[in-house]
């Protein structure tokens, strides 16, 4: 008997994953916004933006991506591209490739505040329409 479900890599994708049976194998990564509260902390440098940065060169991120950082520190875009550079450089499983780190940097973006502050929140909410085309945040 023959199997139904189509080859990746040379495994059946349903005994892969049974959720991904019937599904097309490559999908599209749509435009999104990933917003990172407590961007400038430990979590953030050690292994959220170094594994957001691993994904740019497999080009796994969407053609639209934008990082958005929101922290208490007094930053600007320019001071948290710095910050994120340097947690890649020291904590990525891949070396920086600075070739595709200018293109990278240029979507990582930065509001100060305290979450407390609702004026944040609009902020953020401004920031969003400015750097998004098509309403897709993740939070």
């Amino acid at each position: 008997m023959t199997s139904a479900l189509p080859y990746l890599n040379g495994y059946e994708v349903g005994s892969l994953n049974p959720l991904m049976a019937g599904l097309p194998l490559e999908l599209l990564p749509q435009p999104s916004t990933f917003v990172i509260f407590g961007a400038t902390g430990d979590l953030s440098r050690r292994k959220l933006l170094p594994a957001v940065y691993n994904l740019a060169p497999d080009g796994l991120l969407p053609a639209s991506f934008a990082v958005l950082g929101v922290a208490l520190d007094d930053l600007d875009d320019a001071n948290f591209r710095t910050l994120a550079q340097e947690g890649v450089m020291r904590f990525s499983r891949r070396r920086l490739d600075f070739t595709r780190w200018s293109a990278f940097a240029r979507a990582l973006f930065y509001i100060p505040g305290s979450f407390e502050d609702a004026a944040v929140f609009t902020a953020l909410r401004h920031r969003l329409d400015k750097i998004e085309r098509i309403g897709n945040s993740q939070f």
